[in-house]
């Protein structure tokens, strides 16, 4: 104990405050930490920031790069070391995204804090690169002075690549890849919003364009080789057209060109004989030959029209014109083709609405033996009264064909004849006729009709083989033995097949070998003439004795005259139609004049 020690004279003790140290060097362990913590803190958000797939960039004050994330080390091919040893001009150039950073958006970060938008930004290889950015401008802490820039970016290119896809499939035809009908709709107007608006005088034209018989290859050749038809005419057509023409696939078989800023309405022309030329070269298809003609309707547009719709009715107008004039061929568009095409658009609205009404009615005509004058069978015929005045078959029922609309008209009236005929099987004394009914190509190719035909005899209670189906020679213009196939099933069923208006169409006698048929009946055109014109009479004289010689019965149809009548007696004809006899008649008035007074109606 040093106070017992005899050396020690006395002890004296020094006191210093350390209060303020002290309080000092825990504000610097609490600082430390908190620079730590932020470190730490900032380390992990660095990690954070490294490991995802978006560029991030931070850089100071001044512009210089103070960080890349990997992504974007990556994608501006840097590594690292790279980074660290680039001086301030270089890192100010780097941050500026390659030149991308404009002043305009620089000076939007800095007034409202941030700025988001869309930017090409050049990769390393060069390649630009779209890119959705974010950039942020960040202070110290209270206060106004710039601490540092951040930037955000992800590659959008897959997702404007989605968008561009949807955008082409919105407006473009998958097919052929031409623009579609909206595409050329937006087109058109703005055509003709263009020449409204032009000070000069600017001539701009439609050239509705329609493969003829299209039909025809699906049918014989199967819908993918006729998808591939589509595909070498719309090729063909790109070929030929002006560089600022626009070529539409309007739908099925339809397409479209728009000539804009022509020189003279006959540069319409001009164009319309390239397509027809192009089309008439033989197109080859997997190994095969096919020949296709189109039919051409002009139109020049008026830009005082309500619609593009208007100026297209006008084009299409013309095409049907074309049809109507033997296909493969040109028509330019007047007034008259306008009032047929509005006259043919009314009759079609007025079909589709009396589909369920009771406007449409099946007449009647008599089929007489011309040798014994027995009636043998009966032909129904489609009639329809419109309001108060009769729409004639000629004009309606092509005009049914064409939309497709005769496939319900017609099933409607198989069901009625049959059911007429199972009606007039009550009567006392009823001696079996045979029911003839005309059946379209377009009836024909419906998948559902083999099923209707059986179902219609058997649900009346006919026999198969009193039901006739008419065909016109017409039809056969295009394939007969494919038509002969397509029918063979109903001839399975015991249907019988009637070759109508025969004589009408072209290489008549080589049909008779390959088609299925039962009868034949002579068009009315030729009977008319066999008592003055000696090649009428020729040639009916020349398919009666075909018809014995092949067994096939022999109808002559438009029998008006005695005279007729008793030539065609002598020639052999079996049985004849016409007014001499009956004209269509309403099932009452037909009973009551061929099945006695008592036979329903």
């Amino acid at each position: 104990n040093c106070l017992d020690d005899p050396l020690v004279r006395g002890i004296v003790t020094n006191f210093r405050d350390v209060t303020d140290q002290r309080i000092a060097q825990e504000e610097l362990g609490e600082r430390t930490a908190q620079v730590y913590a932020a470190e730490s803190e900032s380390r992990r958000l660095l990690d954070i920031f490294d490991v995802t797939p978006d560029l991030t960039v931070l850089s100071d004050a001044g512009g210089a790069v103070i960080y890349l994330n990997a992504a974007a080390r990556k994608f501006f091919g840097l590594a690292q070391p790279e980074l660290d040893l680039m001086n301030s001009e270089q890192l100010v150039g780097l941050s500026k995204w390659f030149g991308r950073v404009t002043d305009e958006m620089l000076q939007m970060l800095m007034e409202q804090g941030s700025w988001a938008g869309e930017l090409e930004i050049r990769r390393h290889d060069g390649v630009l690169v779209p890119m959705l950015v974010q950039m942020a401008v960040h202070y110290r802490p209270g206060t106004q002075e710039v601490d540092c820039y951040s930037g955000m970016a992800r590659d959008v290119t897959e997702r404007k690549s989605l968008q561009e896809s949807l955008q082409l499939q919105a407006t473009h035809d998958q097919l052929t890849g031409l623009p579609n009908r909206a595409f050329l709709f937006d087109k058109i107007e703005r055509a003709m919003e263009g020449m409204k608006a032009s000070a000069a005088p600017s001539r701009s034209a439609l050239l509705f364009i329609d493969i003829d018989h299209f039909k025809k290859f699906n049918d014989t050749l199967g819908h993918a080789k006729g998808d591939l038809v589509l595909q070498q005419v719309a090729s063909r057509l790109s070929e030929v057209v002006r560089p600022g023409d626009t070529i539409a696939r309007f739908g099925g078989d339809e397409f479209i060109v728009l000539c804009e800023r022509l020189d003279a309405a006959s540069d319409a022309v001009v164009i319309a004989h390239r397509v027809d030329a192009a089309c008439r070269a033989p197109f080859e298809i997997e190994g095969s030959e096919i020949a296709v003609s189109v039919s051409i309707g002009i139109s020049e547009i008026d830009p005082s029209e309500a619609d593009p719709l208007a100026v297209i009715r006008d084009a299409d107008a013309a095409m049907y014109e074309a049809k109507a004039g033997g296909r493969g061929r040109w028509v330019i568009f007047d007034d008259k083709m306008g009032a047929r095409a509005t006259e043919r658009r009314r009759i079609e609205s007025w079909m589709r609405e009396t589909l369920h009404g009771e406007e449409f009615s099946v007449q009647y005509q008599p089929v007489v033996s011309l040798q014994t004058g027995e009636l043998i069978a009966v032909e129904a015929l489609l009639r329809w009264q419109h309001d108060e005045s009769s729409i004639a078959p000629d004009l309606f029922v092509p005009i049914a064909e064409e939309t497709g609309l005769i496939v319900p008209i017609g099933a409607w009236v198989l069901r009625t004849a049959c059911a007429q005929m199972a009606a007039w099987q009550q009567l006392p004394g009823w001696s079996a006729l045979g029911l003839s009914v005309n059946v379209s190509g377009r009836q024909l190719q419906d998948p559902g009709f083999g099923s209707l035909a059986e179902a219609a005899v058997s649900e009346f209670g006919l026999a198969p083989d009193t039901l006739s189906f008419e065909i016109t020679e017409t039809v056969l213009l295009h394939d007969a033995a494919a038509w002969g196939e397509r029918l063979e099933p109903l001839k399975e069923l015991g249907i019988q097949i009637s070759l109508d208006d025969f004589g009408t169409g072209h290489s008549s006698l080589t049909y008779l070998r390959r088609f299925p048929a039962d009868t034949v009946k002579l068009d009315q055109s030729f009977v008319s003439g066999i008592e003055t014109n000696l090649q009428d009479c020729a040639i009916v004289t020349a398919v009666i004795n075909l018809c014995t010689t092949l067994g096939l019965s022999c109808v002559a149809e438009g029998v008006e005259t005695f005279a007729q009548l008793e030539l065609l007696k002598s020639l052999g004809c079996e049985a004849g139609q016409g007014h001499l006899f009956a004209p269509s008649l309403e099932p009452s008035d037909f009973a009551k004049q061929f099945l006695g007074e008592l036979g329903p109606g």
